[in-house]
């Protein structure tokens, strides 16, 4: 006699697992790193911070990519003097950094990319460059004021355009340190509810959660790790790696960190390794264990 089996059905969804280029150092032409990637297995990459080798076919090689790409802030990377800051007091700078965005949210649509992600904005200029980051002077009063009237009035403009392309923008929180603080623009939870709240008409901007940043503003305002959470349906992606609390080091997070369970909780649509690998090898394993841990 035949027994009765009942089958259970697992249903279940995997969040994407992207690799930035930045994970290993840039020596290589780009498209050499995309198809080597690639026949290695890694097939879904963000683009951020690397050169372009020939401007001619430059999209038409992208579009004909076989994997998934996304572009992230500051990609081609072309001028080592380039700042990138749509709160900047001079006019010439938000224009530029308008005209750099709103072609990478053209590149993003060629590509068949969902998403563009951007830095959020600087009070003030850069000065200089520290080893994790830039330096910024003193804020005087009414500054902060005016570079978030100049932020959002620019961020709505970026909206728009990338309405008209079919992409969906993501912010990500800016790192606080004890040498920067007060002098950034929506790096809490408390600051993307403020801009929710002043752009309410908005509805295709959400959040790109830096972990490694988060870890290093939570320290230095002494906030609860899992402060993020209560603004998890604006979190599409989140960028994993880690540091010691201190300094934005782009440390490798390991899968088995015991944040990375919470952070699946926050159900993204991607997440991307952004921590700096000594081999491709190492890249390769924490794909496939990151991946593991965020599979539903």
């Amino acid at each position: 006699m035949k027994k009765d089996i009942s089958f259970r059905k697992i249903i279940s969804r995997r969040i994407p697992v992207f690799s930035s280029t930045q994970s290993l150092p840039n020596d290589e032409l780009l498209m050499e790193r995309l198809w080597g990637w690639f026949d290695v297995g890694i097939h879904n990459i963000e683009l951020s911070n690397y050169p372009i080798d020939d401007k001619n076919d430059f999209l038409g090689k992208l579009s004909r990519f076989p994997g998934e790409l996304l572009i992230h802030h500051f990609f081609p990377a072309e001028r080592q003097d380039l700042v990138l800051n749509l709160a900047s007091p001079s006019p010439f700078r938000r224009h530029e950094t308008l005209q750099y965005f709103m072609q990478s949210i053209a590149w993003s649509a060629q590509i068949g990319a969902p998403f563009f992600s951007f830095h959020a904005g600087y009070i003030t200029d850069p000065i200089g460059r520290a080893q994790h980051g830039f330096k910024f002077s003193e804020p005087e009063p009414g500054d902060s004021k005016a570079a978030w009237r100049r932020f959002t009035e620019a961020v709505r403009i970026l909206a728009k355009h990338a309405e008209e392309y079919g992409i969906f923008l993501l912010i990500e929180n800016n790192v606080v340190t004890e040498g920067n603080r007060g002098k950034l623009l929506l790096s809490t939870p408390e600051e993307f509810v403020r801009f929710y709240w002043d752009n309410m008409t908005i509805d295709n901007v959400g959040i790109l959660l830096d972990w490694g940043h988060w870890l290093v503003t939570a320290n230095t305002y002494k906030l609860p790790i899992d402060s993020f959470r209560s603004l998890c349906d604006r979190i599409y992606g989140i960028h994993l790696h880690w540091n010691n609390g201190l300094a934005d080091e782009h440390l490798p997070l390991r899968p088995d960190d015991p944040y990375v369970e919470m952070l699946r909780s926050y159900d993204p649509k991607f997440v991307s390794l952004e921590g700096h690998y000594q081999s491709i090898s190492l890249l390769q394993c924490d794909i496939l264990h990151m991946g593991k841990a965020f599979h539903e």
